[in-house]
């Protein structure tokens, strides 16, 4: 090859590479930014606990698990991004026709990837410091992406 045609080559892949490493960081950033994603943390009394928050628009859905208690957040809850106060709800399986649920409270802070704060379930309190996965955080908001993409009205 001659030169004078290496140099738009060059030019061609380097631009290619920029967008890449841009669009990578794009999403890197709108996954982190703010307190969506996985927690984790390990308790004394509760064991292992795992939150999955999700924001939509204002809303905000997600789980809280520990023990064998999988746990949804009560809908319309107020979440800013740097003080929680979330309240779970766990139905009850032997009243299946009653309304009637246990509430978990989830009250603390957001800050540089974790939650620290109190579940509060039955009255008794539960100190947490819960991480994020960011390497699953990320992965799962791009799921997310990708399907809402596709996903037929």
């Amino acid at each position: 090859m001659n030169q004078s045609r290496m140099l738009p080559l060059l030019l061609l892949n380097m631009a290619i590479v920029l967008s890449a490493l841009g669009a990578i960081w794009m999403l890197f950033n709108a996954a982190l930014g703010d307190a969506s994603g996985e927690y984790s943390a390990e308790n004394e009394r509760l064991g292992s606990v795992r939150l999955s928050l999700a924001k939509n628009g204002p809303n905000w859905a997600g789980t809280l698990k520990y023990g064998d208690t999988t746990m949804q957040i009560v809908p319309e809850q107020l979440v800013s991004d740097k003080d929680l106060h979330i309240v779970f709800r766990v139905l009850d399986p032997y009243r299946r026709r009653s309304s009637k649920y246990q509430r978990v409270t989830l009250d603390g802070k957001y800050g540089d990837g974790t939650i620290s704060g109190i579940i509060t379930d039955m009255g008794a309190d539960y100190p947490v410091k819960l991480g994020r996965n960011d390497v699953y955080t990320v992965f799962q908001f791009s799921e997310n992406a990708i399907g809402s993409v596709f996903q037929k009205n």
